[in-house]
C-alpha cells in the first residue's frame, strides 16, 4: 500500500502556484538584521512592523535565538551567526552556499525593497571567507 501511495504522489506533480508564499499582491519589504550586536525584542519588532502596515514584512536574522520573532509573531528567515560559521569553516563552501540562500530568499519572497539594520547581506556574505580561513 506505501509503495502505490509514493507511486501515486510520485505521478501527480503537485499544484506549483498553491507552493508560492505570495499568491497576493501584498508588497514585500525584506528588513535585513544580521549581526546585530543585541538580540531584537518582540516589542522592537512590533514597533518596527506597526511602521509598514500595508507591507508584508520579511526579517531576516542571524541571532542564534529566535523567540523574539516567535513571540511578535512576524515573517522571518534566519541564517546561521558569523560565529558558527567561523566554527564550522570546512562543512561546506559557505560563500557559494550564502549566495544560493539569498536567491532563494529573493525567489521566495520578491522583496519590493530591502532595509538594512546591522551588516547588509553582501557586507555579511564578504566576512565568511575571511572569517572561516582564519580558523585554519
Amino acid at each position: 500500500m506505501k509503495a502505490e501511495m509514493r507511486n501515486s504522489i510520485a505521478q501527480s506533480p503537485p499544484n506549483v502556484e498553491s507552493l508560492c508564499l505570495r499568491t497576493d499582491k501584498t508588497r514585500c519589504l525584506m528588513v535585513w538584521l544580521l549581526e546585530l550586536q543585541k538580540n531584537a525584542t518582540a516589542e522592537e519588532l512590533i514597533r518596527l512592523s506597526s511602521r509598514f502596515k500595508t507591507w508584508k514584512i520579511v526579517f531576516v536574522h542571524s541571532f542564534p535565538n529566535f523567540s523574539p520573532m516567535v513571540e511578535a509573531r512576524v515573517i522571518f528567515e534566519a541564517l546561521p551567526p558569523l560565529a558558527m560559521l567561523r566554527a564550522h569553516p570546512g562543512l561546506c563552501d559557505w560563500s557559494a552556499w550564502l549566495q544560493d540562500r539569498r536567491a532563494l530568499l529573493m525567489s521566495k519572497w520578491s522583496p519590493e525593497k530591502e532595509i538594512c539594520y546591522g551588516l547588509s547581506f553582501n557586507d555579511y556574505a564578504a566576512l565568511v571567507p575571511k572569517r572561516a580561513d582564519a580558523v585554519h
